[in-house]
């Protein structure tokens, strides 16, 4: 279980105020934060910051980072803040809870290094417990319970942080789906850049099928060579580029300037024309033998 903390009130300069290290959460000077500025300016600040003395000297900042920025902008002299004692673990637990709570716009990056950094605190506090977990409950059991999600949601956040930053920027931007990015994590760092290079060529991130058969695909040994006809044969079927010719069905057309869109600009005509080759000897088998 964890303790309780007793706290005290203090108004502290802010020079002497430092941010949490490893702090994953970003202070955006957005439209939120000028309505906070202005808020601040109004009615003064509503809910005080959670410090923790610094043996460097000063206080570190466990909740309130947006509010200490903002009591920056208006050169303010002191912040309103509860002064606690904390390890490191507790505090790392109490900065991850009342940010993911209290924060209305949290990228999935964010959210993933502070699960990560959740989980691993977690760990350290129940391993050096004396005092055992008679259930043996899980920790992403817990830190769901507490958080308001599900265990498995957990581990998937903290899965994203095998994603190389090409990826989780792509993630964040809206162009990669959570389904595809967790597929993806389970690929090796080339593998991941390779994946993003061939596909940011493309101006697409691939969807959570063509993900998943990509991660099947290096599982069973495939190299990047086998990847572009992987990505022929998962595309639906009124975007492949290969087609069938009205007049004669048994005679295929094909699209060669959609089929130059799938590889890269370096790709020689011989690789090409066996992909090819091989797409159309699997769509023969297909329609004669039905596998």
């Amino acid at each position: 279980m964890e303790n309780k903390i007793q706290t005290r009130y203090e108004e502290i300069p802010l020079e002497q105020l430092h941010p949490f290290k490893n702090h994953p959460f970003t202070v955006r000077h957005d439209d939120d934060f000028e309505m906070l500025v202005k808020s601040i300016q109004e009615i003064g600040v509503i809910h005080v910051l959670l410090v923790r003395p610094r043996k460097e000297g000063g206080y570190e900042v466990v909740s309130g980072h947006r509010r200490m920025e903002a009591l920056k902008a208006i050169n303010a002299a002191t912040a309103p803040c509860e002064v606690c004692e904390m390890d490191d673990d507790h505090a790392i637990i109490a900065m991850v809870s009342t940010n993911i709570t209290h924060r209305a716009k949290l990228l999935p990056s964010e959210k993933a290094r502070a699960l990560k950094m959740r989980y691993e605190a977690a760990r350290r506090i129940r391993l050096s417990s004396k005092e055992k977990d008679s259930r043996e409950t899980r920790v992403t059991e817990t830190i769901g319970i507490q958080e308001s999600i599900s265990a498995r949601q957990v581990s998937r956040y903290i899965k994203l942080n095998d994603l190389n930053k090409q990826l989780l920027d792509a993630l964040d931007a809206g162009d990669l789906g959570m389904d595809a990015a967790i597929e993806l994590s389970y690929l090796t760092t080339e593998q991941q850049c390779w994946v993003y290079d061939y596909f940011k060529g493309r101006k697409q991130m691939p969807k959570g099928t063509q993900a998943k058969k990509l991660r099947k695909a290096f599982e069973v040994g495939k190299t990047q060579a086998d990847i572009p006809y992987i990505i022929l044969v998962t595309q639906k079927k009124e975007e492949s580029p290969v087609q069938t010719a009205t007049v004669n069905p048994d005679i295929p057309v094909l699209d060669y300037p959609r089929i130059s869109r799938y590889y890269p600009p370096d790709t020689s005509v011989e690789a090409m024309n066996d992909d090819i080759c091989r797409h159309l000897e699997a769509s023969r088998r297909h329609r004669n033998y039905g596998y």
